[in-house]
Order: C-alpha cells, then structure tokens, then sequence
C-alpha cells in the first residue's frame, strides 16, 4: 500500500509538470506570434523610413532577452513553428535569428550591452530582404 502511495504522488507529479510545460508552450506560442507580429510592423516602419522602427527593434530585443532568462522557455520560443500569419515569414525569421543570437550569447557570459548588440544584429540580418518581391523570396 504504500508502494502504491508512493507510485501515485510520483505520477501526479509527472502530470502537473506535463501541465506546466504545456502552459509554457501555449505562452511561448503567444509571445512568438505577438513579437513576430511587432517584429513585421517594425520592419514596415523601418522601410517606410521611420526612426521609431529602430526603438521597436530595441524593445523586441529587450523582450526577448527577457525570456531569455528561463532558457527552457526561450527555447519553446524558438521551437514555435506554423505560427507565423502568411507574409510574415521574414519578421519570423528574424525573430528566431534574435532569439537563437540571445541564447548563444547568454551561454558566453556577454554583457547586457554586448547582448543588445548581438540581439539587433539578428533580428536585422534581413532587413534588406523586405524591400525584395515576394516571388523572389518563394522557396521552390
């Protein structure tokens, strides 16, 4: 009996962190759709000549080396796959390039500043990419 016992509160204890780490996926869902999302107005802003497109770019940065703090959840975020509205591709692209940037970064030890940096730098690798035809961009 208590064997039984013992079995139990180790199931539902593999059962609650099964529930934990489906939230953290459906809320690392969220947040890649939502930075995404940000990611493809700044790129808009950027190509309409908009200053306040770099500010957006640092505040995603900023978000996303916030997650980067719980790197299992950082890594959900990069894991997020279909979640991308059609046309937003690129911003997508972007987004994971900053995030994989941020964890690489942050297992080197960088500085706050340094991480900034390196953050920008992927999610505006691409930057060029949005001014292209879509059928440029069309894998085959």
């Amino acid at each position: 009996e208590e064997d039984e016992k013992v079995l139990q509160e180790s199931k539902d204890a593999h059962i609650q962190t099964a529930y934990r780490l489906q939230e953290a996926r459906d809320e690392a869902g969220r947040n890649y759709s939502e930075t995404t999302k940000r990611a493809s107005k700044m790129f808009a802003m950027m190509n309409a000549g908009q200053t306040e497109g770099l500010q957006l770019a640092n505040q995603i940065v900023n978000s996303i080396l916030h997650h980067s703090a719980q790197p299992s959840t950082m890594l959900l975020l990069v894991q997020t796959e279909g979640l991308d509205a059609p046309g937003q591709e690129l911003a997508a692209q972007a987004v994971t390039a900053s995030a994989l940037s941020l964890l690489m970064g942050t297992s080197m030890n960088l500085s706050q500043g340094n991480l900034l940096h390196l953050g920008l730098g992927g999610l505006l690798h691409d930057v060029g990419m949005h001014k292209l035809p879509s059928y440029f961009l069309a894998k085959k």
